[in-house]
């Protein structure tokens, strides 16, 4: 193809990838509103789910220079939660964080226990969220007004989605500016706690030791136990 083929099939392409997202996205609000959406509810690990999202978002941290950091109070933080609808929480939130933190910059992502609840942030080095936009955060189509922050992409129903499906798991939602620079997203959820009394546990995440002399094999069997919750060393 000619450059100007390739460059138009390219403008092509872009378009109808965001064309396909803000599709999703807008079923995502139609099945949520109209209470269709099917939660999958199970105790989990949320550090494995964390753990695992991170891993699968960072080629998309790397075209903007930003390094992912976890820390967590304990290797096992368990909630009940359906996996894909927390992934896509954390999907967003990571995505946003990128997106918006200065270059070589670094996402500090943790999961920590707060009273009875486990409470998940990611926090970034960017601009922070202006006070004119603050109560539209999580509206829907809600975008900052700069211009470079929306050539950054996205359908401005994302953060909707995220409260809608943090709702939807009786879990609490927020945000805040950091004091020196950028902002933290946050969602907590109740706390699972295993009863040490009865050999009823409720289910105890699993170690498993990956024994793969094929690194890419290893690291494909490595995220898909991850989904499940399964602690992997």
């Amino acid at each position: 193809m000619s450059d100007k083929a390739s460059e138009l099939i390219t403008i092509a392409h872009n378009n109808s990838e965001r064309l396909i997202r803000l599709i999703n996205d807008l079923l995502d609000v139609e099945k949520i509103e109209s209470g269709k959406i099917d939660l999958k509810k199970k105790e989990l690990n949320l550090v494995n789910i964390v753990e695992a999202a991170v891993e699968a978002n960072k080629a998309y941290a790397d075209k903007f220079n930003v390094n992912f950091q976890i820390t967590y109070d304990e290797k096992s933080m368990l909630v009940n939660a359906d996996s894909d609808r927390i992934t896509q929480v954390l999907d967003n939130y990571l995505s946003n964080a990128a997106k918006f933190s200065h270059d070589n910059g670094t996402v500090l992502i943790s999961c920590e226990y707060i009273d009875d609840k486990v409470r998940l942030s990611v926090k970034d080095d960017g601009r922070g969220i202006s006070d004119e936009f603050k109560d539209r955060v999580f509206g829907r189509f809600a975008q900052a007004d700069s211009s470079d922050r929306r050539a950054k992409g996205g359908t401005g129903l994302g953060l909707s989605i995220c409260k809608a499906i943090m709702e939807s798991h009786k879990g609490d939602i927020g945000f805040y500016n950091n004091k020196k620079a950028g902002s933290t997203f946050w969602f907590e959820l109740n706390r699972v706690h295993i009863d040490v009394k009865t050999t009823k546990v409720i289910n105890r995440p699993v170690d498993v030791l990956i024994c793969e002399d094929d690194e890419d094999v290893a690291k494909l069997i490595q995220l898909m136990l991850k989904e499940k919750g399964i602690y992997v060393k």
